[in-house]
């Protein structure tokens, strides 16, 4: 039994204590580089989640067990992801790109997100800052427009919309907590709608060993590169037949097709209320799966576009579906728009979108 635990002592705990700090400070940093994220706080004054301008400036986000697609991501000193400062007196004329993880695009490097090629396309001209936020919703970008305009005052805001955006806007169908750090909207017995502000946001602000554990690359490389808590939801889900596309479930009751509807009209008829004045484009993604099978008619998450159409025309709103560009770059190019691993989109579809807007704003300078 002795001579058990000094083998313990002295010989398997050293060597699983040097083992970890291989894995720590060599593999998971230099050759298999643990997917990194930036840091994210809860600011009370704008009631908005927000990156941390004081975590870390810059970090490299790659996918899988392979650690591949290495991306490396910067924050300003204003707390977003861009390679330019948001300074007004350096840029007079400004564009404010609202969204969420498809405008911070951590996926990407910085320099080939759609914010900053758009950017670079317009020559400094008009300077483009991007305000996004993994895991944002339709109505949070509400308040994300409302924080740009009374910060930048731009002469454009462009809201980009993704198809879960829809469903998380409604308090009842958030799931994990996302509602505690982001507006939803609470729909009453009267079928109205009411505004609901974040709670329980003071979790992203406390210090915890849970927050000291992500700085760690091990965690981060099993958490985000083997994504070991999706793999323990997929268990759980095994026999089950769901059906997704565009990161939703599509087997929708009539019950929350009818609620998504009226609150994406609800939405956008708040942002003309609180922005009477203001020029904004709507941006929509686009069903790429059927865009690369060519059975676009097949599509169960379209109706959410022309919902989107319907909603912008109603309120006089500019907008522009992806689709008719995604489908005619593909047929030309034949290059997917998205990493093989998530929905993301990839440098390329970045690019196609950022085109996309010069080439409209080439076109309609002024509405």
């Amino acid at each position: 039994m002795k001579k058990t635990i000094k083998n313990i002592l002295l010989v398997s705990l050293p060597t699983i204590g040097m083992m970890v700090l291989v894995l720590e400070l060599v593999i998971f940093r230099y050759f298999l580089p643990a997917c990194e994220w930036p840091a994210y706080r809860f600011d009370p004054a704008h009631q908005l989640l927000r990156i941390d301008a004081e975590g870390p400036r810059q970090g490299v986000h790659t996918k899988g067990k392979w650690a591949s697609y290495p991306a490396t991501w910067q924050v300003n000193d204003q707390g977003w992801i861009s390679e330019i400062t948001y300074d007004t007196l350096r840029h007079p004329r400004r564009i404010a790109i609202i969204g969420d993880s498809f405008v911070e695009a951590c996926q990407v490097t910085t320099h080939d997100a759609f914010p900053s090629q758009l950017h670079q396309f317009l020559e400094d001209s008009i300077a483009v800052y991007g305000f996004g936020i993994s895991n944002s919703n339709l109505a949070n970008y509400l308040h994300l427009a409302d924080y740009a305009t009374q910060q930048y005052n731009p002469e454009l805001m462009v809201i980009n919309i993704f198809y879960n955006d829809f469903s998380q806007s409604i308090d009842r169908y958030v799931k994990n907590g996302k509602q505690s750090v982001f507006w939803t909207f609470k729909q009453l017995a009267d079928g109205s709608f009411r505004e609901q502000a974040p709670s329980g946001a003071s979790i992203h602000n406390r210090k915890s060993f849970k927050k000291w554990l992500s700085k760690t690359a091990i965690f981060r490389y099993l958490k985000f590169n083997l994504r070991i808590k999706s793999w323990n939801k997929k268990k759980k889900l095994e026999g089950k037949t769901l059906a997704y596309e565009g990161n939703i479930q599509l087997n929708k009751t009539p019950e929350q097709v009818a609620a998504i509807k009226q609150v994406t009209h609800h939405i956008i008829k708040e942002f003309k209320v609180r922005f009477p004045n203001r020029r904004l484009l709507f941006l929509m993604d686009a069903p790429r799966k059927h865009i690369y099978t060519n059975t676009l008619e097949q599509s169960k998450i379209s109706w959410l576009n022309q919902l989107v159409a319907e909603a912008c025309t109603k309120q006089g709103f500019e907008f522009i579906d992806l689709t008719p560009y995604f489908l005619a770059d593909y047929a030309e190019h034949q290059r997917k728009m998205e990493f093989a691993e998530d929905n993301h989109w990839n440098a390329y579809g970045h690019r196609v979108v950022a085109e996309t807007l010069y080439d409209y704003l080439q076109t309609y300078p002024h509405r």
